[in-house]
């Protein structure tokens, strides 16, 4: 895989990565948490 302008790779196994209208990344998989610390999900 070469780098590319723009791109931070492809998700690994298992996760599922994509751009909302608005632009907002969304992100999902096991490895994720439901909240952020001291900001509950």
């Amino acid at each position: 895989m070469h780098p590319t302008r723009g791109s931070i790779g492809k998700p690994l196994a298992g996760r599922e990565v994509r751009v909302a209208e608005d632009g907002e990344i969304l992100v999902r998989g096991p490895m994720l948490a439901a909240g952020t610390w001291r900001n509950g999900g």
